[in-house]
């Protein structure tokens, strides 16, 4: 039976940045959307620290909010994680500048590594098999030194999603031919019909 290598230590950084204007006004300042429950019970800010658990230890899991939600956020991340884990963006700019500055926080505090960069409002369930999931890609980020992509498997053809197109197998992965961002729906359907694109979530690994 073949045994899988130790887990390489990694961080995640949660970005919680956007104001939500397509729930306005149930999304506001004092509630961005991350901090919304679908189940009554838990927000999807939690859910999302939940299924990193326990992959990924609390003292490596990072949120990263514009410094208008800094409130609601410190007081939904209380005993969640450590409270200097919050990063607060000094500037709202776009999602591949919060990375950029979230990961610098994370390499000044913990020297080089590995991060995710996933997004605070996802649903995704089982958390089992996301981990399993993101664990083959933190794998594949350090065995390739390279950028690894989660896809998501598309069960509709959505043009108000974007898309990567599979190529060549990777070990685990595959090489990512090209994205295609929010294609019309002709073409949307041709490229779900053909089963060579996943939806792209935006993970980062």
């Amino acid at each position: 039976m073949a045994r899988r290598s130790a887990p390489v230590l990694a961080s995640v950084l949660i970005i919680a940045g956007g104001r939500g204007t397509r729930f306005w006004p149930a999304s506001r300042e004092a509630k961005p959307k991350p901090l919304f429950s679908i189940d009554g019970k838990t927000s999807l800010l939690e859910d999302t620290i939940a299924r990193h658990l326990p992959l990924i230890p609390r003292e490596r899991i990072f949120v990263l909010a514009a410094a208008a939600h800094q409130a609601p956020f410190r007081r939904a991340l209380r005993g969640l994680i450590p409270a200097r884990n919050l990063i607060v963006e000094p500037e709202g700019r776009n999602t591949a500048v919060a990375i950029a500055y979230g990961a610098a926080v994370i390499r000044r505090r913990l020297g080089e590594g590995i991060i995710a960069a996933v997004a605070a409002d996802h649903y995704i369930t089982p958390a089992a098999g996301y981990r399993r999931t993101l664990a083959d890609a933190i794998r594949l980020a350090k065995t390739r030194d390279a950028i690894v992509v989660i896809g998501v498997t598309p069960t509709r053809a959505e043009s108000g999603y974007g898309y990567e197109k599979i190529g060549p197998k990777a070990e685990v992965g595959f090489k990512v031919e090209k994205f295609v961002e929010k294609p019309p729906p002709k073409l949307a359907r041709a490229m779900v019909r053909s089963g060579k694109y996943l939806w792209n979530p935006s993970m980062f690994v």
